[in-house]
């Protein structure tokens, strides 16, 4: 298949998108972040990485006790097995960050030279449903400007609660988008303008109703056993989609 030249396209595993390259520009930019300490990948082991334990211990203590584990290029498959830290007990850490890892290795993902552990974000809307509401906006932004914005609200539709919440939650993201979320995705759009490729942005909602961005990645195409897809995926019917122009 040709891509048009004006399509951009890059490896999944674009360095751009690491954890380890993008963060301290957003937070140069005044930009809400959660708190993230890296953790130092012991490669010269059998096997899979190892880790120091005390020191991933004293991180969890520093962020209050929890924390969200996950690479440079994603979090684990099962969240609650593979990121979810709920405790500074260094076994119940260790279990965590070996799934973490494990499953990364099973997805050929590169694991770099640290893991990272991030401020516990309490992004869950629908606690007392058997499925969960983590509100997300996925912002795009291409030659310095914002282009489009999707409120990003997942959940089952058998579940009556998530009607409510994703409705609730719907209605916040409208609220601070103009004022709040807005200028923060176009100080960014104008910081990584330079770099020639738009980026997608994601800023999750708490239940405190405070936004965070949590991750970012190159809005392009990336090719997989002869078809393109997009690495930053909009709805099916966003006018910017680039897989609607092949």
């Amino acid at each position: 298949m040709t891509i048009p030249t004006d399509i951009p396209t890059a490896d999944f595993h674009d360095k751009r998108i690491a954890l380890c390259n993008w963060p301290p520009r957003v937070e140069d930019l005044g930009v809400p972040v959660p708190e993230t300490h890296g953790l130092t990948l012991d490669h010269e082991t059998d096997g899979l990485p190892g880790w120091d334990t005390e020191e991933a211990v004293a991180i969890v203590n520093d962020l209050n006790g929890k924390a969200f584990a996950r690479t440079d290029f994603k979090s684990a498959y099962d969240l609650h097995e593979g990121s979810y830290i709920n405790a500074a007990d260094p076994e119940a850490i260790d279990f965590t960050l070996s799934i973490l890892i494990s499953d990364q290795a099973m997805m050929q993902m590169p694991l770099g030279t640290q893991v990272y552990l991030r401020e516990f974000l309490d992004l869950d809307w629908n606690h007392y449903a058997r499925n969960t509401l983590h509100p997300e906006v996925r912002v795009f932004v291409r030659d310095g400007d914002v282009v489009c914005y999707h409120p990003r609200l997942e959940w089952e539709q058998d579940e009556a609660a998530g009607v409510v919440y994703s409705d609730q939650a719907e209605n916040i993201i409208d609220d601070l988008w103009d004022d709040d979320i807005r200028p923060h995705a176009e100080a960014v759009a104008a910081e990584f303008e330079e770099d020639g490729i738009g980026y997608s942005v994601d800023f999750v909602i708490t239940t405190d109703y405070d936004y965070y961005l949590t991750d970012m990645a190159v809005d392009a195409l990336y090719e997989r056993d002869g078809q393109y897809q997009n690495i930053s995926a909009p709805p099916g019917d966003c006018a910017h989609d680039y897989e609607n122009q092949i």
